[in-house]
């Protein structure tokens, strides 16, 4: 039954569903190289194990970069007026957890973590993005704090997730906790950043306006 209740957790903080172009791909990773990397901690201590366990996951980094980044784009792509603003989050965890790799909380924590590490990256790349487009120094100022009681908030949410589920995978639901935590707010960095390629792009429309209207032929006299 905590099993079972840990599943259920794991689907309610990663709930988006895998975008099928790639599952395939993050599935074959994890139970092919990844999982045949861990395998070989078997027989050794816990610590040993863990670190080999670690470092089977970085194996699919790769395409867990390729698989989340797709799915931004293929969200940047829809134009519907309701689009699900979080429907890449996920989409490598959950499909790494129903995985053969996931056959322990260690091992979910590992899935989980690879995607986590792509978030973690994008969060690094927009947050540094949006500090160069803000030429107010007291906008950037307001960033800077901004990303620090992010993580604060980050490290409390979370460690308090960890606590309520305390006896059910509770690293693993912690594990999560951050990694949907980070990528929501990816997305809100995303939409700030957005807004600084519009106006790039009106400006770039008023430069070729200008460019047209300097090629007119004079009026007749």
């Amino acid at each position: 039954m905590v099993r079972h209740f840990a599943l259920a957790l794991l689907a309610v903080l990663l709930w988006a569903q895998p975008a099928a172009a790639t599952e395939a791909e993050v599935k074959a990773c994890f139970e092919g190289p990844a999982r045949t990397a861990a395998d070989k901690g078997a027989g050794k201590d816990e610590f040993s194990r863990s670190i080999i366990e670690m470092g089977a996951g970085k194996l699919c980094e790769p395409v867990a970069k390729t698989t989340i980044l797709a799915c931004l784009d293929a969200l940047d792509a829809d134009t519907a007026g309701a689009k699900d603003q979080y429907r890449c989050i996920g989409t490598v965890a959950n499909t790494c957890t129903a995985s053969t790799f996931a056959s322990s909380e260690f091992r979910k924590v590992v899935c989980i973590g690879a995607e986590e590490a792509i978030w973690l990256g994008e969060l690094e790349r927009l947050t540094a993005s949006l500090r160069q487009n803000l030429k107010d120094a007291a906008d950037r100022d307001r960033l800077d704090a901004m990303t620090r009681d992010f993580f604060a908030y980050r490290d409390r949410k979370c460690g308090l997730t960890r606590t309520v589920f305390e006896g059910a995978e509770p690293d693993a639901a912690y594990s999560a906790c951050v990694t949907e935590t980070a990528a929501r707010h990816v997305l809100d960095l995303r939409e700030m950043n957005a807004r600084f390629d519009d106006e790039d792009d009106e400006d770039d429309e008023d430069d070729e306006d200008g460019k047209d209207a300097g090629t007119l032929a004079p009026a007749p006299k």
